[in-house]
């Protein structure tokens, strides 16, 4: 992952966990958080912006 990627982050819609919705964003700057663990700035398209750790995030296109 890296910055410009798009990537989604699945989020459960209901408690039960079985649907989810998947929010759409673009990296705008990763940092590390631990020793492997690192931990990207993600603009949504509903504008807000998050960090997230990097392990609840997938990539649907690599920026070039």
């Amino acid at each position: 992952m890296k910055v410009g990627d798009l990537v989604y982050y699945d989020t459960p819609l209901y408690d039960d966990m079985q649907v989810h919705s998947a929010a759409m964003g673009i990296v705008l700057k990763l940092s590390k958080t631990g020793r492997i663990t690192e931990s990207a700035q993600v603009l949504f398209t509903r504008g807000e912006i998050a960090w997230l750790d990097t392990q609840v995030l997938r990539v649907a296109h690599e920026g070039r």
